[in-house]
């Protein structure tokens, strides 16, 4: 999430949707190595092996950490960190204080309201993930080969078409974010929609090429965060994000498989029809975000990290 903040503080206003959906998708760049060599090793190899050198890979992480992380005591000077600032509840704290605290005029409510627009779509993403590999494989009949490839394909999209929809676009137009945010709700909506019928030739593909504005997505909402807080709240309004984030992945994922599990026996892509009513939800949160009529003077550049007063 630091990454987000950096960006947010480096680029101009007018194209940092574009920049942060550059950096939604090179997050995505591992997922698409993956993906892209999964299947092959789960046909050759088989599941269980695939599991060990999943684990594996992840240990190394921890182990660069260890040999080339500087060490605490260096980073604060010699001084030993205080305990609450390691465990980091202080910072957690911060996050929620800079959410929902009192803002001028609509401010805090546009603010709200956007990360409730950010959580409709990226639970989609967390329902797809979590019934989509036992949909295709065992209901729809592809290979883990297939199921890799096509993987590939939507990984790909979602990280070259999120910056590329928005840059083209742009270029074109300058559409205004809730309306661009918008034309991408229903895009994907339509995909959802789609996927979850296999009898139409090639809904698969197509459906998948529908979800790839989920990159343009979520780069938009957060360009509309960082215009209504101030360049001292961005690093704890990304923090938000990412507790967040932990949250609905925990809790979402499980119950996304639960629910699979259940519809099997009447409707095995009930969880891509699911994913397409989330998105209706998250059109309505557009809608009501655009009905402030002090929405365009709240985001003007003009206003953009000045002062913020507390009413």
């Amino acid at each position: 999430m630091a990454e987000f903040s950096y960006i947010a503080l480096i680029t101009p206003v007018e194209t940092r949707a574009f920049h942060m959906a550059i950096a939604e998708g090179t997050l995505g760049l591992g997922s698409l190595i993956g993906t892209s060599i999964n299947g092959v090793i789960i046909d050759d190899v088989g599941l269980d092996t695939m599991a060990y050198l999943t684990a594996g890979i992840a240990v190394v992480p921890v182990i660069l950490s260890l040999v080339f992380v500087r060490d605490a005591l260096y980073m604060t000077g010699g001084k030993p960190p205080n305990w609450r600032e390691v465990v980091g509840f202080s910072h957690v704290l911060d996050a929620f204080k800079t959410i929902y605290k009192k803002r001028q005029g609509y401010k805090r409510l546009l603010l709200n309201l956007s990360f409730v627009l950010y959580a409709f779509p990226f639970v989609g993403t967390l329902i797809f993930s979590s019934g989509s590999f036992l949909y295709f494989v065992k209901e729809i009949g592809l290979s883990m080969t297939e199921y890799s490839a096509f993987n590939t394909f939507r990984v790909v999209g979602f990280c070259v078409g999120g910056p590329a929809l928005i840059y083209v676009i742009r270029k074109i137009r300058d559409v205004p974010d809730l309306d661009f945010a918008m034309c991408c709700n229903v895009m994907m909506a339509l995909g959802a929609i789609m996927m979850s019928q296999p009898s139409i030739p090639g809904s698969m593909w197509i459906g998948s090429v529908f979800l790839f504005p989920y990159g343009s997505m979520f780069a938009l909402i957060r360009a509309i965060q960082t215009k209504i807080c101030g360049k001292e709240e961005l690093g704890r309004l990304f923090a938000f994000d990412a507790i967040m984030q932990c949250i609905l992945t925990t809790t979402i994922t499980i119950g996304a498989r639960e629910l699979y599990t259940e519809s099997l026996s009447f409707w095995p892509g009930l969880f891509l029809a699911i994913q397409a009513l989330i998105l209706v939800f998250s059109m309505i949160v557009i809608i009501i975000m655009s009905r402030f009529k002090s929405y365009d003077r709240v985001l003007s550049p003009s206003v953009v990290h000045g002062p913020d007063p507390i009413t």
